[in-house]
């Protein structure tokens, strides 16, 4: 079984940048609506599964890329 180690996600979707660093076996992401939990749910969907599983438009407004870093 694959286990993820850290996630560093910039411009990616809604995010500006987010850093997940588990340290169990459960990881809650929460937060009000349009906060991007959707988004960090998208960007390690796109990590795993490359530009198949990547939206139509991965880079975030006003930004010139996106990086994802699983």
């Amino acid at each position: 079984m694959s286990k993820i180690l850290k996630l560093d996600v910039s411009g990616f979707k809604r995010l500006r940048a987010a850093r997940i660093t588990p340290d169990g076996a459960l990881v809650e992401i929460t937060g009000k609506n349009g906060q991007g939990k959707s988004s960090v749910l998208d960007a390690i969907q796109a990590a795993l599964g490359g530009t198949r599983r990547a939206p139509e438009t991965p880079v975030r407004r006003g930004y010139d890329k996106a990086e994802i870093v699983l």
